[in-house]
């Protein structure tokens, strides 16, 4: 809607302005914004600032009230500069992109930050929760590309050696970049036991643990063949073992060689105590001071993020 002119053209000098036209002029004032009293009015077309004008400025609040929305349409934006402050006390809706440069974001007490499904967050710089958490409900998840995160690093301390008629059945063979563990007897049926705490929080999703072993710790072979009962890989939780894998090698020339083992579990890890059981070679053609273990790598999906002190 706009203002009509009272007198198309305007008066000429000395003309008479008429009863009519300055009701005219009564009714257009009457449909102008009082930006001293102020007052409530109902629109029938859209307000809108064009022009290559200064910009349109406010000193105090500007408040939408029950109902009201601020939209900003395709190729518009808004923003906010070092030094202001924007204050959301209730919902804030995002369906584009928001850029925060050079300010703070905070989240007052009892408030809440929610990306929703297909939605994503990219950061560049510092994001810091300060003695507050980050949760991920459902079936979320933190992905990482192209680069490595220092989250932690799991030195391979045994929680228990097993030892077979006094006799120790695994030992340590420490090198400056090729330390493995080394199966030194075969004696027990069910090979020597190897047990490694996996070092897993409440919550997270324990995907797969991979071992990576050789036959062969000495070189030269010296099987005469594939050992009866082959390398086994376990997940035990309070003792209870929940996914198990055997060494598939099918020939003794891969089984001599480097190679990887690994169980699958693709579960939510418990409030429990989770190792892993790992049983050497045993039976018919095993052979004491072969079998190496060299490496454990776990695939685990944080559900959990913890501070380093707790790593």
């Amino acid at each position: 809607m706009t203002l009509a002119e009272a007198k198309v053209g305007g008066w000429s000098l000395n003309e008479v302005l008429t009863s009519a036209q300055m009701n005219t002029l009564q009714a257009e004032m009457l449909k102008a914004i009082d930006g001293v009293g102020g007052g409530t009015y109902v629109l029938t077309d859209p307000l809108i600032f064009d022009g290559a004008g200064d910009d349109v400025q406010f000193e105090q609040r500007v408040r939408f009230l029950s109902g009201g929305e601020l939209q900003l349409d395709p190729g518009s934006s808004f923003e906010q500069f070092s030094g202001s402050d924007a204050l959301f006390d209730g919902s804030v809706e995002f369906s584009g992109s928001v850029l925060f440069n050079s300010f703070g974001v905070t989240l007052g007490i009892g408030s809440t930050f929610i990306v929703e499904g297909g939605a994503s967050i990219e950061h560049g710089g510092l994001m810091r929760v300060d003695g507050g958490e980050i949760e991920l409900l459902d079936i979320a998840s933190i992905t990482v590309d192209d680069q490595t995160i220092p989250a932690y690093r799991v030195i391979i301390a045994p929680a228990e050696i097993e030892e077979f008629n006094d006799e120790h059945t695994w030992s340590l063979t420490a090198g400056s970049s090729d330390g493995f563990f080394l199966q030194t007897s075969v004696s027990p049926p069910s090979g020597a036991q190897l047990w490694i705490p996996l070092r897993v929080e409440p919550g997270d999703e324990l995907n797969t643990v991979t071992m990576t072993i050789n036959g062969n710790a000495g070189g030269g072979g010296g099987h005469a063949g594939l050992p009866s009962t082959m390398p086994t890989i376990a997940i035990v939780a309070n003792g209870t073992e929940l996914d198990i894998a055997t060494d598939a090698s099918a020939t003794l020339g891969a089984y001599e060689n480097a190679h990887s083992v690994t169980v699958t579990h693709n579960d939510t890890v418990l409030d429990a105590t989770y190792y892993l059981r790992i049983n050497g070679e045993a039976g018919a053609n095993a052979l004491a001071n072969h079998l190496k273990l060299l490496n454990i790598a776990a695939s685990v999906t944080r559900r959990r993020l913890v501070s380093t002190e707790q790593l």
